[in-house]
């Protein structure tokens, strides 16, 4: 594996002697660079064909230590991605030895210092101290952030620019190493929406390596929502809030004593299947779902939710403006209120 140092990061940790290798396949290139921040050490490690980034933080002497910190960071940010462990393993097996030199790319190294300031400005920002946890969150939000992709040369026939997020590039990457990268946990959960006008509800799995942010489209998507930012997840014990997750800064009566987090920061893992959750979305009384956990899979094989059984339409809720069914989910033409090849396809694009 080559690691494009750049000269700062060279000169930071000043054991290696910079050396060329042949990589055997393109994933096996990577850029990086010095991250200082709040005081403490760390490297920046971008991919340079998935812009997939991995942080090792709160370094310290001696540094020889930081291909094995590599690796193993490497490894669990690929399990938070649903990477089958096996398929991770050899793609790290199989690119070899690490060498490390001097980048002279200007290009990737600018990706790299735009990147590093990214994370680092998160971290500064951020009331928690720094963990690899916080660390690890900064990375996340970076690698499901879209960024521009070109393939082949300009002005080639098979030239192409487009815009894709770093966790799925990194996916469709390792499929060079087995046709299915994807092997991860998953909850099957039974969402029933809070209403006497009429009885709505879905059946849906998704996967414990996705976000709240993601869980708040799948619902959205599963019931025909139309995507409002307005939304809130309550963590129950008994007839209790003890915490919430909301997608922003903003003041929630019902929680108003409990721990606050954001969408984006927590894993459905780090809360299912051990917790009782409610979404709420809008501020409607009959907008309220509540969550029960069916099952877990242990082995699933899809980077998407499913929805695998549904009734209800929430067009016969005669809702206002501010929770309005989505137009593309039209479902009152279908006899039960769902259509699954509906919901499906758009369940596919919460992580495109």
């Amino acid at each position: 594996m080559q690691i494009n140092c750049s000269k700062a990061l060279i000169k930071e940790l000043g054991f290696m002697n910079p050396q060329e290798s042949g990589i055997k396949h393109p994933l096996d290139s990577w850029h990086a660079g010095l991250l200082k921040a709040k005081g403490k050490l760390g490297v920046v490690f971008i991919n340079d064909i998935t812009r997939y980034a991995v942080v090792v933080f709160e370094l310290k002497e001696p540094y020889m230590h930081i291909t094995s910190l590599f690796r193993l960071a490497l490894l669990d940010y690929l399990a938070d991605e649903g990477i089958d462990p096996e398929i991770a393993n050899t793609y790290i097996s199989e690119s070899g030895f690490f060498h490390y030199s001097i980048s002279s790319d200007t290009k990737a190294l600018a990706r790299l210092t735009r990147m590093t300031k990214d994370i680092k400005s998160f971290l500064e920002q951020s009331s928690a101290p720094i963990s690899n946890r916080i660390v690890r969150i900064a990375a996340r939000n970076k690698n499901a952030t879209n960024f521009p992709f070109q393939d082949g040369e300009p002005g080639s026939a098979g030239y192409r620019e487009y815009r894709s997020k770093p966790c799925k590039k990194m996916v469709e990457a390792l499929r060079a190493y087995g046709s299915n990268p994807i092997k991860c946990h998953a909850v099957e959960l039974a969402i029933r929406l809070d209403s006497f006008r009429a009885e709505i509800w879905r059946e849906v799995t998704v996967p414990m390596h996705f976000t709240f942010s993601e869980l708040h489209e799948v619902i959205s998507a599963a019931f025909g929502w139309s995507g409002t930012k307005v939304h809130e997840f309550y963590i129950m014990r008994g007839i209790n809030i003890t915490a919430s997750i909301v997608p922003s800064k903003y003041y929630s009566p019902k929680a108003k004593a409990a721990n606050q987090f954001y969408n984006k920061h927590v894993l459905v893992k780090d809360v299912l299947p051990t917790r009782e959750i409610i979404y709420q979305y809008s501020t409607k009384e009959e907008c309220t779902h509540f969550i029960k956990v069916r099952s877990v899979i242990v082995n699933y094989s899809e980077n998407n939710a499913i929805c695998t059984a549904g009734k209800g339409n929430i067009a016969d809720l005669g809702l206002d403006h501010n929770a309005q069914p989505s137009s593309e989910g039209a479902y009152s033409q279908y006899e039960d209120g769902v259509n699954l090849d509906l919901i499906n396809s758009q369940l596919k694009l919460v992580r495109s």
